[in-house]
């Protein structure tokens, strides 16, 4: 009999120390699948004829973004409520941990002041109220608060990445078709694929059923639009899929039809599939990003309200296992608290690198009692 094992984690300031947050944890969970529900979305309203006219020429990258960036007219803060919730989740648990390590710090200098919010006020010591940022109503918001300010320039972000990525993608379909179709008419074989599967491949079958010969922008055009959203990477491989497909297909005797079928809807799983790991990516990551930066504006406040010194640092914190290699020589180390963090090919503050869990922690400076 073989032992389950499962690890449950799913609040965000207990189980492990130095605390982080998991990636299944309450509010911030929450936002993680709103964000990615909505990418997802965006993604796949796409139009597929958009895709095909990008392809042939008849209209440009630049009305493409466009039409992207019009998915989001009808509420054009879609992208922007999640990552203004998790700036705001940033801030609160910053603000709960910094009273924490502050107190920690007045207790070592036989301090007998704590800092307590409100609703932890007591009598036995000498207490000063420190209360942390609250949960403010996205609507309510003033447009020039940091949270807003992040979600928005954020939102903006993402949309152009999305866009660009989608280029990327078609024009990478585009270019595989061009040299799929010079090696199919040439008799080279194509990069990736044996002689046999050359031979039946997705082109095979479209020369079969077509009047006259494909060229490689009819190629694309069946491959790209399975590909909208997905970075160059994860396009080919969805476009990999499909003529796999084909060829099984025309090896358990179908016809060219058949095999047209078959290789479309696999490359429509695939595709969804993919688009579907991609948002939950972007989504992972984007969350961490405003996260952290909830973090890093608390921390400045902090300084800023005169609570801890200005050479007061920041240190980087990592999960507690399965570390990868960029984030595990950050862990521990420590800047000032406006400074930012170095690694490989990149600088800031964490999250390093997709789906990256990191945060920082204040590491507070306090001369005297």
């Amino acid at each position: 009999m073989t032992a389950r094992v499962r690890l449950v984690e799913k609040r965000r300031l207990d189980n492990h120390r130095p605390e982080f947050r998991p990636t299944d944890s309450d509010k911030l969970y929450g936002s993680e699948v709103t964000l990615a529900t909505k990418l997802e979305g965006i993604a796949n309203a796409v139009p597929e004829a958009l895709v095909v006219d990008f392809i042939f020429g008849r209209v440009t990258g630049g009305s493409l973004t466009q039409r992207i960036v019009d998915l989001v007219t009808d509420d054009p803060t879609m992208l922007e409520r999640p990552l203004f919730a998790a700036f705001q989740v940033g801030e609160q648990d910053a603000a709960q941990q910094q009273r924490k390590d502050v107190n920690v710090r007045l207790r070592q200098l036989g301090s007998n002041v704590r800092l307590k919010s409100a609703a932890e006020m007591r009598k036995a010591l000498d207490e000063v109220l420190w209360e942390g940022p609250t949960i403010k109503s996205f609507d309510k918001t003033d447009l020039n608060a940091p949270a807003r300010i992040h979600a928005r320039i954020e939102s903006q972000r993402i949309l152009r990445d999305l866009s660009a990525d989608t280029i990327s993608s078609i024009d990478t379909i585009l270019a595989d078709s061009f040299r799929v179709s010079q090696t199919f008419q040439t008799g080279r074989t194509v990069t990736g694929l044996t002689p046999q599967q050359t031979a039946r491949s997705i082109l095979t079958a479209l020369s079969e059923v077509s009047p006259v010969q494909p060229t490689g922008a009819d190629l694309a055009s069946k491959v790209a639009v399975h590909t909208r959203g997905l970075f160059p990477g994860w396009a080919q491989a969805v476009e990999r899929s499909g003529n796999a497909a084909a060829y099984r297909a025309a090896r358990s005797g179908g016809d060219a039809e058949f095999a047209l079928r078959a290789a479309e809807r696999q490359m429509e799983r695939h595709g969804n599939r993919l688009r579907r790991s991609r948002a939950r990516m972007i989504s992972r990551t984007e969350i961490a990003a405003a996260q952290n930066a909830g973090i890093q504006a608390q921390q400045l406040a902090m300084i800023d309200a005169g609570v801890v010194s200005p050479e007061s640092q920041k240190e980087w914190i990592t999960g507690p296992f399965d570390v990868c290699q960029i984030c595990q020589p950050l862990g521990g180390q420590k800047v000032p608290t406006a400074s930012g963090f170095l690694w490989q090919n990149g600088s800031g503050n964490p999250p390093a690198h997709p789906n990256c869990r990191c945060k920082t922690r204040l590491v507070p400076t306090i001369g005297q009692a």
